[in-house]
Formats: C-alpha cells, sequence, structure tokens
C-alpha cells in the first residue's frame, strides 16, 4: 500500500506525462587543444606557487631572523602548503576531465553553457535577452589559435556565460548566429 491516501496522488490525467520524450541536447566541447592551454596554464600558475613554497620554507630554515616567527606558526604554514599541495596534485588531476565537462548547446530558442566537475553548472539563456558577446583570447589561447566567446546578458550584473577553447572562425560565427537569432528575437517583441 502506498504512503499517501489515494486523493494526494497525482492523476495521470493531470497533463504531466510519464515519459517527457525530451531529445538529448547535443553538447559542443572545446577543441582538444584547449587542454594543453590549461595544462601549461595551471603548471605556470603551480610552479609560481611551489616557488614561493620553497622560499617559505628556505627562510625559516636558513634565515630565521629575516622571519621572525614561533615555530607553531612555522608548523601551521607547513600544514598550509601541504594542503595548498595536495590541492595543486588533485587539481592537475582532474584537469582532463573538467576540460571534458565544458560545452555549450545552441538550442531554437536559447543557448546553454555547462562547467563543473563536483558543482556543475548549466546556464541558458534566450536569445531575446543576449546584449553584447566579446571574443577573447590570452597569450596561450592565441598561439594554440583558439579563443573565448563571453555573452552578456540584459539584467543582472554577473549574467553572462563564456564558452571556451573556440577556434577562431568558429567563434566569429557562433557570434554571427548569436546576433542573428537574438536580433529575430528583439523584432518579435
Amino acid at each position: 500500500m502506498s504512503e499517501y491516501p489515494q486523493s494526494a496522488r497525482i492523476p495521470q490525467s493531470a497533463g504531466i506525462p510519464e515519459s517527457t520524450g525530451v531529445q538529448e541536447r547535443e553538447w559542443i566541447p572545446p577543441h582538444s587543444t584547449y587542454v594543453a592551454v590549461r595544462y601549461t596554464r595551471d603548471s605556470f600558475a603551480l610552479i609560481i606557487v611551489m616557488l614561493v613554497q620553497a622560499a617559505l620554507i628556505l627562510g625559516f630554515k636558513f634565515f630565521p631572523s629575516l622571519l621572525p616567527v614561533s615555530e607553531s606558526v612555522q608548523y601551521a604554514i607547513y600544514a598550509v602548503i601541504i594542503a595548498i599541495l595536495l590541492w595543486s596534485a588533485w587539481w592537475m588531476l582532474t584537469l582532463v576531465r573538467r576540460t571534458r565537462a565544458l560545452g555549450y548547446c545552441v538550442q531554437p530558442d536559447y543557448l546553454s553553457s555547462r562547467k563543473g566537475l563536483l558543482f556543475r553548472q548549466e546556464v541558458s539563456i534566450p536569445y531575446g535577452r543576449l546584449q553584447y558577446m566579446d571574443i577573447k583570447s590570452g597569450p596561450l589561447e592565441r598561439k594554440a589559435g583558439l579563443c573565448r566567446l563571453q555573452i552578456r546578458t540584459a539584467g543582472v550584473a554577473e549574467s553572462y556565460i563564456t564558452i571556451y577553447g573556440l577556434k577562431f572562425e568558429q567563434a566569429h560565427q557562433l557570434r554571427t548566429l548569436l546576433l542573428e537569432r537574438a536580433e529575430e528575437r528583439m523584432v518579435e517583441l
């Protein structure tokens, strides 16, 4: 017997289908070379962090007069250094999976973007809300022939999505398509 009384159940005639029949969207991932760009960028950042950590450790050992802190503070700093190293190792080991989790999907009425491995995020923006689009690229992205498309919307200050790992031609084509669809939606309003 069900734990809910018969009157509390939603009848099938309520318009809620058993199966929604929604087709799986086709997510377009970043270009395959974007993984190398992220590895290079994150490796540089990790090297800088490790150099700062090494300088602290060497400063405590060989120049105690320059860094006059108690032994307990030194141990706390060592614990923080170990935590940062463990986090960095996890970050580098999951980089490929985090990059594969990125993607975008162009639908008839909206654009969707997704990211995140542990904490997943999917953002959908109707074309009528698109305000402007920026194509950006850093030095590593330019060397790989890649860029990212940042799309801002009308409304709140933090309302934007970023599509990573696009070839320049692909980014320009996507921007043109999105601008056309946005203009169509604005005319309909």
